[in-house]
């Protein structure tokens, strides 16, 4: 476990002084992030949720959206697809998930 005086925390693995494995990465602001970490990034598979109530679950590669994910809104918007460079790219589809539908 590691905390920063901002008031940042870190619980995971370390490997030569950087964060690496899996971890959990909580900023001062309550932004938080579980998942894989190479040499301080997210790298791999993870679960990053915001105070609000968005929430992404997916692939990274060096700290951005990468990969396929599915980032929802707290009003129950929901876009699964895949990104890159923390961007939606690609594939994607938006659906409703109050009423189920997909939108266009």
């Amino acid at each position: 476990v590691f905390s920063w005086q901002d008031g940042s925390s870190y619980e995971g693995g370390f490997v030569k002084g950087n964060i690496q494995g899996k971890g959990v990465y909580v900023w001062k602001d309550g932004r938080r992030y579980e998942g894989d970490w190479i040499e301080n990034k997210m790298q791999g598979e993870g679960n990053f949720t915001w105070q609000d109530g968005r929430k992404y679950v997916g692939q990274y590669h060096d700290d951005k959206k990468s990969g396929y994910g599915e980032f929802t809104w707290p009003k129950g918007k929901v876009y699964k697809g895949y990104w890159f460079n923390g961007k939606q790219h690609g594939e994607g589809c938006l659906f409703d998930l109050n009423t189920g539908e997909k939108m266009e």
